[in-house]
């Protein structure tokens, strides 16, 4: 009687700094991967993101067991390391659907030193399905994470001055340090980082500017409440 071959489940994918791999590798993830999923004004240029690294920012790469590239998560500092943005989270299309996104989310929030951990993702009510993006299943994804919603008209600001501001985001709160029992966060703290992610980006944060204006005086409280994700009426 013959029998079935068991099947052998490949190795994890091994996880590591973005810092510490060689730029030929950041270079792969950015143009197999990131920019495979990212429209280009969501993205910044690679020679920003190479020169952060280490100062300013860093991220996590997985790494098959041949060394390939399958997935990654790029977080930038701000407001003196007090904020964390995780600005990018890709996985190669071959590997979705195995957990490698989640884990690689843990193991930025996890381990990180900042106060708040943020996000941004596409409003599923404006942005549609593609066949390289799913705002509804990248919801579900962040919501499973533990993730939470800033009621906050959130813009993002241009990365590059030949880029636009991209509209119809979410700011998303993660569970920092593991700690998903948080229900409201620092106002001024939100406020600060917005406004040095805005001179950071464009090079200046001119209060009076209306998407900044707008932001910022919905900042101003001593906290924010946080909202499941399903609550997207809060934003507007």
């Amino acid at each position: 009687m013959g029998t079935s071959a068991e099947q052998v489940r490949p190795p994890e994918p091994t996880l590591v700094r973005l810092s510490e791999v060689p730029a030929p590798v950041v270079e792969d993830f950015y143009v197999r991967i990131l920019q495979a999923t990212f429209p280009p004004d969501e993205l910044e240029p690679l020679e920003s993101l190479q020169e952060s690294l280490g100062e300013t920012g860093d991220g996590l790469l997985a790494l098959d067991a041949d060394g390939g590239v399958v997935g990654g998560l790029v977080h930038e500092h701000y407001v003196d390391g007090a904020v964390q943005l995780l600005a990018y989270l890709a996985v190669d299309p071959a590997g979705r659907a195995h957990g490698l996104g989640s884990r690689l989310v843990r193991e930025a929030v996890t381990t990180t030193t900042a106060t708040l951990v943020l996000g941004e993702i596409e409003d599923p009510r404006s942005w549609p399905v593609t066949p390289t993006s799913d705002p509804p299943a990248r919801l579900r994804f962040w919501d499973r994470n533990g993730s939470r919603l800033l009621p906050l008209p959130y813009v993002q600001p241009a990365l590059r001055p030949v880029l636009r501001r991209v509209r119809d985001l979410l700011l998303i709160a993660l569970p920092s340090r593991g700690d998903d029992t948080a229900e409201t966060v620092p106002g001024p703290l939100v406020a600060a980082f917005l406004r040095e992610y805005f001179a950071a980006s464009e090079g200046r944060a001119d209060p009076a500017d209306p998407d900044l204006a707008r932001l910022l005086a919905a900042c101003d409280v001593e906290r924010l409440p946080l909202w499941s994700l399903d609550r997207l009426d809060v934003v507007g």
